[in-house]
């Protein structure tokens, strides 16, 4: 009884130690470990729910910014492969209704964030907005034709968005009390861009 007693301890003490001894001979965490972190975020299922895109971001320290990069995960085997990178700012990836396309706002050189659309089996990213002072938030139509996007209200439509046609202005919209974004208020400008012919 006393060796079966003392078997017990011993496993006891031997699971509680384990920990330490593991512990004790990884390396301690160093600053140049945080360069290697990845930040996942932003998943959004596709309408049929067969592929999920997301977005990973890693700190570019040499430049002193975050790169983001647009994925799209197959939701039954798990492979995972890269649609967008390179865009500054890649941000709110948005299936459209049909599965085929994504839209995600991003800045590209110096001008401000607007609405980009890729395929999703891939390709180059084709810009949707020419919006003067930036995108801040924007959601697909039911039948995936228009793109309706929120802009700041002294935004005036831009000399290419008229000769297109591609935009039209609505009327100016108050305060929107359902707004996910808290770092904007006041009045903003409703527009529809067209996606594709």
């Amino acid at each position: 009884m006393n060796h079966r007693l003392g078997s017990v301890y011993l496993s006891a003490v031997l699971l509680a130690l384990a920990p330490a001894a593991v512990l004790a001979g990884a390396a301690p965490i160093q600053l140049q470990d945080f360069r290697q972190l990845v930040h996942i975020t932003s998943p959004q299922f596709s309408p049929d729910g067969s592929q999920i895109a997301y977005l990973t971001i890693s700190s570019d320290y040499v430049h002193d910014r975050y790169d983001q990069t647009l994925h799209v995960m197959n939701s039954k085997d798990g492979k995972s492969r890269d649609l967008v990178s390179g865009m500054p700012s890649l941000q709110a990836p948005l299936w459209s209704p049909d599965g085929q396309t994504l839209a995600f706002i991003a800045e590209v050189d110096t001008q401000k964030p607007q609405i980009y659309t890729v395929a999703a089996e891939g390709g180059k990213p084709a810009e949707l907005s020419h919006a003067p002072n930036g995108v801040e938030q924007f959601s697909w139509s039911p039948d995936g034709r228009t793109i309706a996007y929120v802009a700041p209200d002294d935004s005036p439509l831009s000399e290419k968005d008229r000769a297109s046609g591609c935009l039209r202005s609505r009327t100016t919209t108050t305060r929107s009390p359902n707004r996910p974004f808290p770092r904007t208020s006041g009045c903003f400008r409703c527009r529809v861009a067209r996606h594709g012919n």
